[in-house]
Order: C-alpha cells, then sequence, then structure tokens
C-alpha cells in the first residue's frame, strides 16, 4: 500500500513540475490566450 502512495505522490509532483515548468516557458502566450483583456494593461 506505501509503494502505491509513494508512486502516486511521485506522479503528483512530477505533473505539477511539468505544468509549472512549461507555464514559466510560455509566460506571454499563456497571458495573450488566457486573460486577452488583462494583456492591455500588463502591456
Amino acid at each position: 500500500m506505501k509503494k502505491v502512495l509513494v508512486g502516486l505522490f511521485a506522479i503528483i509532483i512530477l505533473g505539477f513540475g511539468i505544468l509549472g515548468y512549461t507555464e514559466m516557458n510560455n509566460d506571454t502566450n499563456e497571458i495573450v490566450d488566457e486573460n486577452s483583456h488583462s494583456t492591455t494593461i500588463k502591456l
């Protein structure tokens, strides 16, 4: 049971790490895509 929990925990951490990494790299693109209204304020 512990191995399953550790495995799930590792997968969750890896998933968040990959998401955070891609968001850091595509910061400007994400802002333009998601918040089209706030781009005028930020730019």
